[in-house]
């Protein structure tokens, strides 16, 4: 139990332009003390319900495109509001 409540701060805590991943998670965890696999932190990350590096990354990316005022995912490619035509 104490192993996740520090996996879901670790990942709270994350900045989003370093998501920790599964391995980083791991050393962070046995630098204080626990002796988890990668595995076991992929297991109680997603019973916590969070999402992989890859998927955190994926959502903190859309979300800082919506804060801007962007809506497409690709920067670059951002084609403003979508205002319907009256022909």
């Amino acid at each position: 139990m104490a192993a996740r409540a520090h996996i879901r701060r670790l990942i709270h805590e994350e900045s989003p332009d370093a998501v920790l991943s599964d391995a980083r998670i791991v050393q962070a965890l046995h630098q204080i003390g626990f002796a988890l696999s990668r595995r076991t932190v992929v297991k109680y990350r997603e019973a916590l319900g969070i999402g992989s590096s890859f998927e955190r990354r994926k959502l903190y990316r859309a979300t800082d495109h919506r804060r801007r005022g962007r809506v497409s995912p690709e920067p670059g490619k951002d084609r403003g509001p979508c205002i319907p035509s009256h022909s």
